[in-house]
């Protein structure tokens, strides 16, 4: 039996990586946002169109909270903050001997992990200088949460 389940785990997990980043090939991004709402997404921001966040904008004050909101829709079907494919043992795996993160890296992992091909869907975030969602993951890869 127990055999058994680990044979369906991983057929699972290489079923999940085969159809990424789509759950619905060409129309479902893995997040759930459909490939038609992308553009209107980035033009009036995610939190603005989701109904199950705190934030509907991000502010100075809301800044981090707003940024995990950002994650939570983005990035949770797939990746936790810390735990099971984590975007911080994703990032120590590639910047080994680091214990911290600049916004640099951060950016560059995003950019390159959401670029068309690539197993992510592209972040449904607002271009900006300073995005909430870098904040979160500093915050978190750092051992604060």
């Amino acid at each position: 039996m127990s055999c058994f389940a680990i044979l369906m785990g991983q057929f699972e997990r290489t079923r999940q990586f085969i159809r990424k980043p789509y759950v619905i090939g060409f129309y479902m991004f893995s997040n759930g946002i459909r490939v038609s709402d992308v553009p209107y997404i980035l033009k009036t921001g995610v939190l603005a169109n989701s109904l199950w966040t705190r934030y509907t904008a991000v502010t100075p004050e809301n800044k981090v909270d707003a940024g995990r909101d950002v994650f939570m829709i983005a990035c949770s079907r797939c990746h936790t903050l810390n735990g099971m494919n984590s975007v911080s043992s994703n990032l120590a795996r590639l910047y080994p001997g680091q214990d911290r993160w600049d916004a640099g890296a951060i950016d560059t992992y995003v950019k390159t992990f959401t670029e068309p091909g690539r197993t992510c869907p592209p972040l449904p975030a607002r271009p900006r200088k300073d995005p909430p969602w870098r904040l979160t993951w500093q915050r978190c890869m750092t051992g604060v949460t």
